[in-house]
């Protein structure tokens, strides 16, 4: 039978699994963009990690990471130094894949591999980590993101495809996070997650810790076999690994009450009350950033964009849209790309026929390169279009958004600027995208470019 506080978890974890999922496939029905679905890097917390320096150094975002990657990676730490690796226990999808492989080779017997084979491999993803921001900070790009096994499980649906486009995410997939991790629960979680590493240290200094009471402890290992991440809880007053995750499983299978609990300075906290403390903690943090206004899980110009325009073309975006972002018109772009004269300009490019966006972006920058300088990146401003985002055209026209915002009359403290398309912004306004037109016009005729 399930204690209450284990059937909690996994109801917890199920649910943000299957919530994830949805928004996933979601994303790829819909697409992304400021109306769109976001990606799951946006709403990954390792997300907010690599793309920190960037922020910090450039006030940029890394491409299909946003805002939301960092309020989340800054949540998650608090919540670890605070209350332990809650998240790991109680939210993370990815451990509960991991977890879920791990109680299902246990019931069909999968046979286990000894303590001290399993132990080695503890650090490795301590290295992972910094082998991963080292060059994700040194080249400003996501170098991980063709072997993470998230985005690999956030593309299922695309099918073939997809897995033939990214075979060694997949691989980490099925072979580390589910079958590995039939025979050492959350293997991934244990050896090879960056994330997992970073949690690793700050756990280390976490003031919510598993104490033991030595004198009422039977010695009978009931804790040790049930930890899933394969803890000797035992032999220790207060658990200081990093790599436990609060999940609670270890205090739940003592047969003496009392003798393990989570201990928080004086307090003692059950496994249950850890866990709502923080999923309390999770969800009171997102409605906070929603309600502020810091919450955006889409960020228009990444760092990448801003020093390469083509980089910021998405498969969501329409040939129109796309142009634009590359200071094209709508038949130049289609030129460039390759496309039939009679291309509908209004649907997504994931969503034509036969067409690879990131063949396309080949395309552009070989017709780019051969472009005349003076024609590089030159948009005419009558031809901006209300489903562009302000920050997408000051983006072509290296205008600062508040400079752009007081040409045009509008406040420059306008509500979803950077994010919203232009005519969501003039209703807002209770004006005309003609207005930004304008305001362009009169920039680039004081020299404003």
């Amino acid at each position: 039978m399930l204690r209450v506080s284990r059937l909690i978890r996994y109801i917890s974890m199920g649910m943000f699994l299957a919530f994830t999922t949805w928004v996933a496939y979601r994303h790829q029905v819909v697409g992304g963009g400021p109306m769109g679905v976001p990606p799951m890097d946006a709403l990954c917390p390792f997300g907010g990690l690599e793309s920190l320096y960037s922020y910090i150094r450039e006030g940029a975002f890394l491409k299909r990471t946003a805002p939301s990657s960092l309020i989340l990676g800054l949540v998650v730490a608090f919540m670890t130094i605070s209350l332990g690796r809650v998240f790991c226990g109680w939210i993370c999808p990815l451990g509960a894949i991991g977890e879920a492989a791990g109680v299902l080779g246990k019931r069909i017997g999968v046979s286990r591999v000894p303590r001290w084979l399993e132990s080695w491999g503890r650090y490795l993803k301590i290295v992972i980590l910094v082998v991963v921001l080292v060059f994700t900070w040194s080249f400003g790009t996501l170098v991980m993101r063709p072997y993470d096994p998230w985005v690999s499980w956030a593309h299922l649906s695309g099918g073939w495809r997809e897995v033939s486009s990214s075979p060694v995410g997949f691989m980490v997939l099925f072979l580390f996070v589910m079958g590995a991790a039939m025979f050492v629960s959350r293997f991934f979680c244990r050896y090879l997650c960056p994330l997992g590493g970073a949690l690793w240290l700050l756990q280390r200094v976490s003031l919510t810790r598993v104490v033991r009471n030595a004198d009422t402890c039977v010695n009978c290992g009931a804790c040790d076999r049930a930890c899933p991440m394969g803890i000797v809880v035992s032999k220790s007053h207060t658990v200081s690994s990093g790599d436990c995750i609060s999940c609670g499983e270890c205090v739940e299978s003592c047969p003496v009450r009392g003798t393990l609990g989570f201990g928080l300075r004086r307090f003692r906290l059950t496994p249950l009350v850890l866990g709502l403390a923080g999923l309390t903690v999770f969800f009171l943090a997102y409605g906070v950033a929603r309600c502020t206004g810091l919450w955006r899980t889409h960020y228009s110009i990444s760092k990448e964009a801003a020093s390469d325009p083509v980089e910021g073309i998405f498969g969501w975006m329409t040939v129109e849209q796309a142009a634009g972002q590359v200071g094209l018109s709508a038949e130049e772009f289609i030129k460039a790309a390759g496309f039939d004269e009679g291309v509908p300009r209004d649907v997504a490019l994931k969503k034509l026929p036969g067409v690879d966006d990131e063949k396309v972006k080949v395309l552009l920058r070989a017709y780019l390169a051969s472009a005349p300088k003076s024609r590089k990146g030159v948009l005419d401003p009558d031809s901006i279009k209300g489903s562009q985002t302000l920050e997408e055209v000051a983006s072509v026209y290296g205008l600062e958004v508040t400079r752009i915002l007081k040409a045009a009359g509008w406040p420059e403290d306008l509500e979803g600027a950077r994010g919203l398309p232009l005519k969501e912004l003039a209703r807002r306004a209770g004006s005309e995208v003609s207005k930004i037109r304008e305001a362009i016009k009169t920039l680039l005729g004081q020299g404003g470019n």
